[in-house]
């Protein structure tokens, strides 16, 4: 029987509007290129994103690794730490989250979609989409076998990720408007002397010299550490052109990489992204929608990926699940103008970390609680919550915060 909704992509996204869509009594199929565990980067979880997956009956899988739990961020700059505490917030359910390996948390995800009896196609690619069809979407598909075949479903979710599957055979694509940067990451084995306070909370440094400039550090247990180094291209100039020399570089002249990290070994060769920024020309169509990193990244700052795609998941799931009731739909203002108002606060923090805005922000010595507690709520993720003034005026308060604490 033909499925009423073809989802692209088995990661968070697509579980989670798999998941809804299924408990809905919907008929479901999810296509995956790959097959999993597979490596993809996104490793540092948002409060915000429990409460997705709780909805949509997963984090009862996620929950079963036994995943590292985070409780905060710590920023380094200068010598000097400030911590955001996620159980310091305005508002939100959960007050802690994950760092989770990808491989074993998107698999975790997948497992429960089929153990709710979800098929997954596996080794599947789309190679071909018409979404302009009067009659419906149309997705030409080759298996693991080499076999092709047309789908001809009502909806298509693409959360296809960083395969922007849509966006590139339908030609959505457009230019981000965020300056073009680079990521160089691995993992690290044997680190052992960390602090409970240490393994609960995400490490962010600021380049002393150059503040746009910023590493993470994310310890996934007391044994595997995740590092990455994020910069313009002028800075990466200044570095070896081999990535693994040009990150063990910066490790040794950091203070707090070079001492958790001391006599640790890579675990496998540095990866790299570039230009991730990316934006799509439209959200959604008669037929078919955009999820996550398939429509439009940010940056790796702030770990916004999941839980942007966690939201869009769960907003494209209620709006085809009321499509398919028979309802008429408003998906510019149901799906999009309830998602972009999130992205757009996320987008300011971005843009004002960049800038050195944000920084005066998480640095300063003004210790107002409240404020305290609406910042760190928006770090946590909950940034389509509109009790939250920081959330609803988010460019104007963090300007003018930002000026008040340089002053």
């Amino acid at each position: 029987m033909e499925p009423e909704v073809v989802i692209i992509g088995a990661g968070p996204a697509g579980c989670v509007a798999a998941a809804r869509l299924h408990r809905a009594g919907h008929r479901v199929v999810v296509l995956e290129k790959e097959t999993f565990p597979r490596f993809v980067i996104g490793e540092s979880l948002l409060p915000q994103s429990m409460v997705f997956l709780k909805e949509a009956g997963l984090l009862p899988y996620a929950e079963a690794c036994g995943f590292q739990r985070k409780r905060g961020a710590i920023f380094v700059w200068k010598g000097e730490t400030a911590t955001v505490d996620f159980g310091d917030i305005h508002a939100g359910e959960f007050t802690w989250t994950w760092q989770v390996p990808r491989a074993e948390f998107d698999h975790s995800l997948a497992r429960g979609v089929e153990a709710m009896g979800i098929p997954i196609r596996w080794r599947c690619e789309v190679i071909a989409a018409d979404i302009d069809d009067p009659a419906g979407p149309r997705l030409k598909i080759r298996d693991a076998d080499g076999i092709e075949s047309e789908l001809r479903p009502r909806i298509v979710l693409d959360a296809s990720g960083y395969g922007r599957v849509l966006p590139r055979l339908a030609g959505l694509d457009r230019p981000s408007a965020l300056d073009p940067r680079r990521a160089v990451f691995t993992h690290f084995g044997g680190v052992r002397d960390e602090s409970d306070n240490e393994l609960e909370h995400i490490a962010v440094g600021i380049d002393d010299q150059q503040i746009s400039t910023w590493f993470w550090g994310i310890p996934l247990s007391r044994q595997r550490f995740s590092c990455g180094l994020v910069a313009d291209p002028e800075y990466w100039a200044k570095l070896p052109s081999d990535p693994k020399a040009a990150l063990s570089q910066y490790i040794a002249s950091h203070p707090h990489l070079s001492r958790r990290l001391k006599n640790c070994e890579m675990l496998f060769p540095p990866r790299e992204l570039s230009g991730y920024s990316a934006a799509v020309k439209r959200l959604h169509g008669p037929g078919f929608a955009l999820l996550g990193n398939a429509a439009e990244f940010l940056d790796p700052i702030f770990s916004s990926g999941v839980t942007i795609a966690l939201k869009s998941a769960t907003l494209a799931a209620s709006c085809a699940e009321r499509e398919l009731r028979g309802e008429k739909v408003d998906w510019a203002s149901d799906y999009a103008g309830e998602l972009m108002p999130g992205v757009e606060c996320f987008r300011t923090f971005v843009t004002t970390w960049y800038s050195g805005l944000l920084q005066d922000v998480i640095f300063t010595q003004r210790k107002d609680p409240d404020i305290r507690r609406r910042i760190n709520a928006i770090l946590a993720g909950y940034v389509w919550d509109k009790t939250n003034p920081f959330v609803r005026e988010h460019q104007r308060s963090v300007k003018a915060l930002s000026a008040l604490c340089a002053h």
